[in-house]
């Protein structure tokens, strides 16, 4: 009988231990929600295509199980890590069953953090679709680019987040050669087909993540006050010039570089139809000359950029040089 009891004290002893290692065996690690992220391989890319680069990304996702769904992420921030996926702090983790849908986007963080241009308002469940306001993209400065990814079962893996631009990018430079002592002075360059048709750079961008391919469309593009890349501006000519004027031409005057090609100034628009330039300048202290240049009607898309090229000749006067936007092709729409 005393055997008995030693036997039995024994295996009561044991018992314990093997319902924690079987606890322990029961219950799935934690994983580490992370992303990966980056946009097509091409010219027009302003972000760096493989990484964003610094930028964090703002995620919202939705937990679905069993034809049910719930909030599970808004707006949350992930941050790029030394192994080059993004992380949020404190860590969020993978639901141990069902599926999240994603809606991400990124873009120049302080104008994404409260600045209130652009402002953003989410759908109910905001992984479904967000309502991204403008007030002006110009000064926001921001180029906007966001990713969906939905479906996703929990994985070791980090999501991959494939991104699509909201925004197209203008940019103008300038080259003044042979003025053989003259004095050029660029005081304007607009944006405008007739004052019915000028540039917009007001408006929304609707994000739609219901449907089997997501979408996104711009709308309610109102034109304002400015409407050029810029306005009142004295811009001179010289050996001793800067080479480069971009964030300069703040109304104070400005020399440009001869005899180099200078870029002036860039800024994101929503996709539109193109309009006009309208350029102001005066040669050698005579009445301001004001020329329209007369482009073939095109849409400025997003995603691409559009480069145009001022060119004073001291003999031939002015020409415009338009470069065609690099990237893929209208039925590429990323």
């Amino acid at each position: 009988m005393g055997r008995y009891r030693k036997y039995l004290s024994a295996l009561l002893g044991v018992l314990p231990l093997l319902s924690c290692e079987r606890s322990a065996l029961e219950m799935p690690a934690r994983r580490d929600l992370s992303f990966v992220a980056y946009t097509p391989e091409v010219k027009s890319t302003y972000i760096p295509s493989t990484t964003l680069g610094t930028l964090p990304l703002y995620v919202s996702a939705a937990y679905r199980k069993d034809g049910a769904a719930m909030q599970f992420l808004s707006n949350r921030t992930f941050s790029r890590g030394g192994d080059d996926r993004y992380h949020a702090s404190p860590g969020v983790y993978w639901p141990f069953d069902g599926t999240l849908d994603f809606l991400a986007y990124a873009g120049t963080d302080a104008a994404l953090s409260g600045s209130g241009n652009p402002s953003i308002a989410w759908e109910t469940l905001p992984s479904e679709g967000a309502v991204i306001t403008f007030t002006n993209t110009k000064t926001a400065g921001v180029d906007l680019v966001w990713a969906t990814a939905n479906g996703q079962s929990p994985q070791d893996a980090p999501v991959a987040l494939a991104f699509s631009h909201a925004l197209a990018r203008l940019e103008i430079q300038v080259r003044a050669t042979g003025l053989s002592g003259g004095k050029l002075r660029l005081k304007s360059v607009v944006l405008q087909t007739s004052p019915e048709d000028r540039l917009a750079l007001g408006g929304t961008f609707t994000i739609d993540n219901t449907r089997n391919v997501p979408t996104g469309t711009w709308s309610a593009l109102n034109t304002l006050s400015d409407y050029g890349f810029f306005t009142g501006q004295n811009i001179t000519f010289g050996a001793d010039g800067l080479t480069s004027l971009v964030g300069l031409l703040n109304g104070t005057a400005r020399k440009a570089k001869e005899e180099v090609l200078v870029p002036l100034a860039n800024m994101y628009v929503p996709e539109q139809g193109n309009k006009n330039l309208v350029v102001t300048y005066s040669l050698d202290g005579a009445a301001d000359t004001v020329e329209t240049v007369n482009l073939v009607r095109d849409i400025w898309r997003r995603g691409k950029t559009y480069t145009y090229q001022l060119v004073f000749d001291g003999s031939a006067g002015l020409e415009i040089v338009y470069n065609p936007p690099f990237g893929p092709g209208p039925e590429e729409n990323w």
